[in-house]
């Protein structure tokens, strides 16, 4: 990661230095290219392991859960915990869908509008754009999220009901 950096640093220098056009088509393509190479210890370390990407991502969870004490707590604990979990998130995805509607309407209504050439700037035609596509950007993860969590708790739940062997 250091050497791909250093990489990036030097070849954004050299562009500046030599006044060059950054090659905006290219951009995408490059960063993924980095991403892709970055990723290669990764994939040798699970290809020696012989286990995909998702049973890497379930041991390194479990792990995780086990290092913090959730993995030693009772079923209903972690239902509650869980539920909680759930709660959070569907609260921001709503506060999220709210800011947005308020920061759309407000845009939309200002947008397109004539304006004097001397009259001072609305700073909130700029603020309501950017809490605008924050809020659309963090609205769907945020509601799948606690989708994600509810369906957690109901499977832990379901693990306290049954009875042990």
């Amino acid at each position: 990661m250091l050497v791909t950096i250093t990489v990036v640093l030097l070849l954004l220098v050299v562009l500046i230095a030599t006044d060059t056009d950054f090659p905006v088509g290219l951009g995408a393509p490059i960063g993924l290219a980095l991403g892709a190479l970055l990723l290669i210890p990764q994939r040798r370390l699970l290809s020696e392991l012989n286990l995909t990407a998702a049973e890497g991502r379930a041991i390194l969870e479990a792990e995780r859960l086990r290092r913090n004490g959730v993995a030693d707590l009772p079923p209903q604990a972690r239902a509650q915990r869980e539920t909680v979990r759930g709660r959070i998130w569907m609260a921001v995805g709503l506060i999220s869908i709210v800011i947005f509607v308020v920061a759309a309407r407000y845009f939309f209504s200002k947008a397109g509008q004539t304006v004097e050439e001397d009259a001072p700037t609305d700073v909130w035609f700029g603020v309501s754009f950017f809490a605008g596509f924050a809020a659309l950007c963090l609205a769907p993860g945020a509601l799948w999220q606690a989708k994600n969590h509810r369906e957690a708790a109901r499977a832990f739940e379901r693990l306290g009901v049954e009875p042990a062997e």
